[in-house]
């Protein structure tokens, strides 16, 4: 059997444990319902983040690339040109994946009212129950805000990225093309 590997470069620390957790658990879905069903393992979190100097994490793309078939680059909307050089340090059996919310990954964070159940003291009856929309909200940070109730632990995010449906997030415009991209790569890579 095959075994797909792959890295996570992200802006933030909410950003990778929230998008390991979706990351690895859309990779088990592509991986199972691929015609060549692989294995895979929980995406490693890069040294840098995207926040920093565009030629340092130019530098951590091209080592993940060595050692990971796929890397995913997550940075919010307005940051996106800043990675087009980006495509340049991907070898020819690796690839880079850019995850791109629009405006900030919280808009996927409440894309799903029900992921916040296993939540302690949250409160989700102001989440937008149409998944579609919500990355036309004006400030996803200060929905996720209210409707956590509380000062968020580094579990809260990856609890959410656990237990948010997958079929919601594919509603999301965002994330339909970050899939559109993922199967791309994986059958350039020969894994779809």
């Amino acid at each position: 059997m095959r075994y797909l590997t792959s890295a996570l470069v992200a802006e933030g620390e909410s950003d990778e444990l929230f998008l390991e957790q979706v990351l690895f658990r859309q990779l088990s879905v592509l991986a199972t319902s691929a015609q060549v069903p692989f294995e895979i393992g929980v995406p490693v979190i890069a040294e840098c983040r995207t926040i920093v100097q565009t030629r340092t994490v130019q530098d951590e793309c091209k080592v993940l690339t060595e050692s990971c078939d796929v890397v995913f680059v997550h940075h919010d909307y307005n940051e996106r040109a800043k990675f087009a050089p980006l495509e340049l340090v991907a070898a020819g059996t690796s690839r880079l994946v850019h995850v791109v919310p629009i405006r900030e990954t919280e808009a996927w964070m409440v894309a799903d009212p029900e992921a916040f159940d296993l939540l302690r003291g949250s409160d989700r009856t102001d989440l937008p129950f149409v998944p579609a929309r919500v990355e036309q909200l004006a400030d996803p940070k200060a929905v996720l805000k209210v409707a956590l109730g509380k000062r968020p632990s580094a579990d809260t995010f990856r609890i959410i990225g656990e237990n948010i449906s997958l079929d919601r997030l594919a509603q999301v415009p965002a994330y339909q093309l970050f899939l559109q991209d993922l199967t791309t790569a994986l059958k350039e890579l020969n894994f779809q």
